[in-house]
């Protein structure tokens, strides 16, 4: 999304009433963000690296883009791109979406004990439902109801 929640807070979970980005400890919502995780600079290359020689056929495997209806962005110079990459640190949501084990590795373990996840079924590849299989099995990531999860610290 194009959207800036950098403003928002970093709470794991709270009430609001007309917009998240307030909390209302008596709003009628409760907004539980999607866990981001921040990748810095210096691992944009070796992240891109491992990807493109370990990982060369994830992009095919897709079953979809995971693109809706967008506007194509304008096109920046690939030394602009190169750049950006290089020298800017990324805040990614934690998903396997677009991903490859090392990189979800270091999310995983940059991620708070109840991290939300979202996956997009287009994106799903057998790479990636290989590293939720392993996650899962070995009991990394456990997936628990809303319900208890709201009733946990007096939600």
């Amino acid at each position: 999304s194009p959207y800036d929640f950098r403003d928002y807070p970093a709470n794991l979970k709270y009430h609001f009433n007309s917009t998240p980005k307030t909390i209302d400890n008596k709003g009628d919502f409760i907004e539980i963000p999607v866990t981001t995780v921040k990748i810095p600079a210096y691992l944009n290359v070796p992240f891109k690296l491992i990807r493109r020689i370990k990982y060369p056929s994830l992009e095919n495997e897709r079953k979809g883009s995971g693109v809706g209806n967008l506007k194509p962005k304008i096109q920046r110079t690939k030394n602009k791109r190169l750049l950006s990459n290089v020298f800017k640190s990324n805040y990614v949501q934690f998903t396997t979406d677009s991903s490859f084990r090392e990189k979800f590795d270091f999310m995983y373990k940059r991620s708070p004990e109840y991290a939300n996840m979202i996956l997009h079924p287009k994106l799903l590849n057998s790479h990636t439902i290989e590293i939720l299989t392993d996650y899962i099995t070995n009991n990394k990531i456990k997936f628990i109801s809303i319900k208890k999860f709201l009733s946990t610290n007096n939600f």
